[in-house]
């Protein structure tokens, strides 16, 4: 049987999620992290890790190597002090972002329903 919260959770948390910390490795376990935190139990380390690989696996070079970098920044800067630290303007920034997040909830039932029922 199909558990759809559990499924939708896993979405949701690919969705919502961006990654934080230094560098994609560190990024992508910081992402792990907080997916198992949000999941209340009910995604393990192995799921979440699984749903993140894939969520990085569907960007490019250039995009992992922005959530990378944009990651690595200080918490609390604004979106200026962000795309000036990236070497982008903040439209651009904003933009290519926007991208990657769509690129990711694009493919999040998927990755989610590969991950959590494989």
């Amino acid at each position: 049987m199909i558990n759809l919260s559990k499924m939708a959770l896993g979405a949701g948390l690919l969705i919502a999620l961006s990654a934080c910390g230094s560098g994609v490795d560190k990024a992508k376990a910081e992402m792990t992290a907080s997916c198992v935190s949000s999941g209340n139990g009910n995604l393990t380390e192995e799921e979440c890790a699984c749903i993140t690989d894939e969520a990085f696996a569907s960007l490019d070079a250039d995009e992992q190597e922005l959530m990378g970098a944009t990651s690595s920044t200080e918490q609390g800067l604004s979106d200026a002090e962000v795309a000036a630290s990236v070497g982008l303007e903040v439209s651009e920034l904003r933009t290519r972002l926007g991208t990657v997040m769509r690129k990711i909830s694009q493919n999040s039932f998927s990755s989610a329903r590969n991950c959590i029922y494989r």
